[in-house]
């Protein structure tokens, strides 16, 4: 038995989420990566989520797939991009809050308006903590016994947003143009990168503000070009620079590890370690003085494996000097096979291993929101740690509510090549017409914050920090 509360007092939701003391979840936008998200993560059915959208049936639709994924249904099938508006049969565990057999509360999705907001609802499935379905009534009799429910609400309303954004643990960003979908309208040479990045950005501005107020959450950044959006992101909202995070090179480095897998005839368990550092694009390099294949150091596996090679298919030892050049061009084409694929499609590994942005984000999400986690990978960040410096991808630390910077020796090229990258992301970002975005929105939203202008009515009333499970 479950039940759906019809928000008439929005204190009523702040407070359910309190008392579960489960990680808040915010997922802004309610595209594919969006969805595709809430139904992994709705799977761990130990977290609370707020699911933003600018269309709030959009919306609803998206915590349809985070409670399709707590009812772990087998088969989910991946919704069609190109189709957004399709929904999935709903299964058990769906069919109950929407219909509500047993508990008589409405819990229609298009039932109710919420007093000073547009349509919210508030979701919850009371089980006991063995499991089973309890009603309402049994619930508020034996709060202290029972399980505390998961909250999933759908909102288009931006005051109600900024008043939920302080109690975020993490905010996952995907608002904005996708590569495909800018690909499809206008043909593979009519946008440009600067014409994706000018309307991304115009797409981030306008919601800056409500996302300011997540000082405490993580924020994981999807939108192309991401390390231009996320440096952006950053300056617009004034957040603390660790707390803003791109998985563009986490999704790289994900390619590069299925790329040698695939290479050495293993899987993917079988490469520790593949860092794809810098920008998020062409310009990426790889540190392969820090890559490893099962327990040795990749470019001595490599070496061995070309120098194998050489001497099957000519029948002759071969110098060093014809490994050392077959082995360089052999790992510049493995470096170009990692993205090669556009960032937009799903790629399955052999092993059944999902690589995408979904995945990284999940990756992400998984260790910094759940207890006694740890975990060392790839992310974008704004380098030194320092706000106006440019977003690369570099090793991190992740931890439960924590990112840490990680101290590595780069090799001299590596090191070359991210300098370069830095030169050239720098340039186009304080580029006049990037400026004219990003500087009204940051100083608005400083001056806001400087002074206590219009904050959250809840800001003095949320938890004090993010919460594990």
């Amino acid at each position: 038995m479950s039940a759906s509360i019809n928000l008439q007092n929005f204190g009523s939701c702040l407070q359910a989420m309190q008392d579960n003391k489960r990680p808040t979840v915010i997922i802004m936008g309610t595209g594919e990566l969006a969805r595709s998200f809430a139904n992994t993560m709705g799977a761990q059915n130990a977290l609370n989520f707020v699911v933003f959208g600018q269309n709030l049936n959009k919306a609803k639709s998206v915590v349809q797939d985070i409670l399709h994924g707590a009812a772990a249904l087998p088969n989910y099938p991946l919704h069609d991009p190109l189709q957004p508006e399709k929904v999935a049969p709903p299964g058990p565990i769906l069919k109950e809050v929407l219909e509500n057999k047993n508990s008589g509360s409405k819990s229609r999705l298009d039932d109710g308006r919420a007093k000073g907001y547009q349509a919210s609802l508030l979701y919850n499935v009371f089980h006991d903590k063995q499991g089973n379905p309890i009603s309402d009534a049994e619930y508020s009799a034996n709060k202290d016994s029972v399980a505390k429910p998961v909250v999933a609400m759908a909102i288009s309303d931006k005051n109600m947003l900024k008043e939920l954004m302080s109690s975020a643990d993490m905010v996952y960003y995907t608002l904005g143009k996708s590569e495909k979908r800018a690909l499809a309208e206008k043909g593979p040479k009519g946008l440009v990168r600067r014409e994706q990045l000018q309307e991304n950005l115009e797409i981030l501005a306008e919601n800056a503000e409500p996302i300011s107020y997540a000082k405490k959450a993580i924020h994981v950044i999807t939108p192309n070009p991401d390390n231009l959006i996320a440096r952006a992101y950053g300056e617009m909202t004034g957040l603390e620079p660790m707390r803003v995070l791109t998985v563009g090179s986490l999704v790289d480095s994900l390619r590069l590890k299925n790329v040698l897998a695939e290479e050495v005839g293993g899987s993917m368990d079988d490469i520790p370690r593949a860092w794809v550092l810098g920008e998020h694009g062409p310009k990426m390099t790889v540190a392969w003085n820090h890559a490893s294949i099962g327990e040795q150091p990749a470019e001595k596996f490599l070496h061995k494996l070309v120098k194998n090679n050489l001497e099957s298919s000519s029948g002759l030892v071969p110098s060093e000097t014809d490994i050392q050049k077959t082995l360089g061009q052999f790992k510049e084409r493995l470096q170009q096979e990692a993205v090669r694929v556009a960032p937009y499609i799903l790629l399955s590994t052999r092993s059944g291993t999902e690589i995408g942005p979904v995945a990284a984000a999940v990756k992400v999400a998984k260790t910094i929101l759940m207890a006694n986690r740890e975990e060392d990978m790839v992310c974008g960040f704004a380098q030194k740690g320092h706000q106006g410096e440019p977003v690369l991808g570099m090793p991190v630390r992740l931890q439960t509510g924590m990112v840490t910077e990680l101290e590595v020796s780069l090799s001299d090229d590596v090191k070359k090549q991210l300098a370069e990258s830095a030169r050239e992301l720098n340039a186009e970002f304080q580029r006049p017409e990037v400026q004219g975005i990003i500087a009204p929105v940051r100083d608005r939203i400083a001056i806001k914050h400087k002074y206590n202008i219009d904050p959250p009515a809840s800001a003095n009333a949320n938890k004090s920090g993010p919460s594990a499970v």
